[in-house]
């Protein structure tokens, strides 16, 4: 249906094309609501948000994809296996149909230099509902970011030198678990990987694997707590979290920590599961390792501002989204933007590289994973 046959869903009122600028004007207050103390954090989010950045860019090309993808997008939302994602897809890509900008906000607490989705958008939709609306776009994001990050701060050989030789460590762990080594394998082990690197209470692993993958088959088929003791095991994984705990003792130790930038980041007292007060340096590991992140990713921002020939429509922690105007200079943008991040990734000693995970084929041809 035509966005101007729809009507409001309480009143029955048609709908007005000015109801798409209201909607504007009130994300982008709410997205700017909360300040950052971190300089990069606030001139990223302003960059995005306002339209003296990308912001009137940015809400053009979402308007062109949402108006030539979005009922593609609809019909793989309701093929999600989830009802409630399913049905919170919908809501977004309905939400998208009047006001399709995503906006960016800073942390709540003031915890970490990422910048989050404010509103009902692109960054809120599952990777594959999200995958039809930027088909026309170039999606990059770091490889293994977060573990290359974790074993270069924490100062972990054996993973250090397992990144450096080009190894593939889904495959190491999936293939140690004795599982096939596919993308529905990988969910839990990519869980858990993400969890101990971003300064998770281990005990608690088991728990929020069986909460994030109730149903998985070769999760419940081996066990969730063999799982966990399994792939602790692995000499890689054992490594990484010794290196963890040291850095964890230190920092309990010092009382704080300085990031990339050189920002002071004390440890916070935090109310442990019984309410008591309790210093908790696993929330200053995840901020140095997404400063990091951020410093590394931040390469692109400063290269898209030299240049009008792509613009950033998307911005996803390790990764981006970028639109590039000239199909014809495609693969010279693409090879500039890699290169751009890879040397910072260099500069700081971090065994990742930026991969090009979607890019258009051809001219309306739809779209190819790289």
């Amino acid at each position: 249906m035509p966005i101007d046959q729809t009507v409001e869903f309480v009143t029955g009122r048609r709908f007005r094309r000015d109801w798409a600028a209201q909607e504007r004007q009130r994300h982008y207050q709410h997205a700017q609501e909360k300040s950052s103390s971190y300089a990069e954090t606030t001139a990223l989010r302003d960059y995005l948000n306002t339209p003296a950045g990308v912001a009137n860019q940015r809400q053009l090309l979402m308007r062109q994809a949402v108006t030539k993808y979005g009922a593609e997008a609809v019909a793989v939302a309701l093929q999600l296996e989830s009802p409630a994602s399913r049905i919170r897809s919908l809501g977004i890509l309905l939400a998208m149909r009047v006001q399709p900008l995503q906006y960016f906000t800073a942390s709540r607490h003031n915890k970490t230099r990422r910048i989050f989705p404010a509103n009902a958008g692109l960054g809120m939709l599952p990777r594959a509902v999200s995958e039809v609306l930027i088909q026309d776009w170039c999606d990059f994001d770091l490889r293994y970011a977060q573990l290359a990050i974790c074993a270069r701060l924490w100062q972990v050989p054996e993973v250090l030198a397992f990144l450096e030789q080009g190894g593939q460590i889904w495959d190491a762990l999936l293939t140690y678990l004795g599982w096939p080594l596919d993308a529905g394998h990988k969910k839990p082990v990519k869980t858990a990987l993400y969890t101990i690197t971003f300064g998770a209470h281990l005990p608690n692993l088991a728990g929020m694997l069986a909460r994030e993958h109730p149903t998985h088959p070769a999760l419940r088929a081996m066990g969730v707590d063999s799982f966990v003791t399994t792939l602790l095991q692995h000499p890689l994984i054992a490594a990484l979290c010794r290196r963890r705990q040291v850095m964890l003792d230190d920092a309990l130790t010092r009382g704080f920590i300085h990031d990339c930038y050189g920002a002071y980041i004390p440890v916070p007292e935090e109310a442990d599961a019984m309410g008591r007060q309790r210093p908790n340096p696993r929330s200053v590991l995840a901020q140095e390792a997404q400063a990091m992140e951020f410093a590394i990713v931040e390469a692109v921002v400063k290269l898209a501002q030299t240049t009008n020939e792509f613009a950033i429509v998307h911005w996803a922690h390790d990764g981006f989204t970028v639109s590039i105007r000239d199909a014809r200079r495609r693969e010279r943008w693409i090879q500039r933007i890699i290169e751009c991040v890879n040397a910072q990734a260099e500069e700081y000693g971090v065994p990742t590289e930026l991969e090009l995970k979607l890019a258009p084929q051809a001219e309306g041809a739809g779209r190819r994973a790289a």
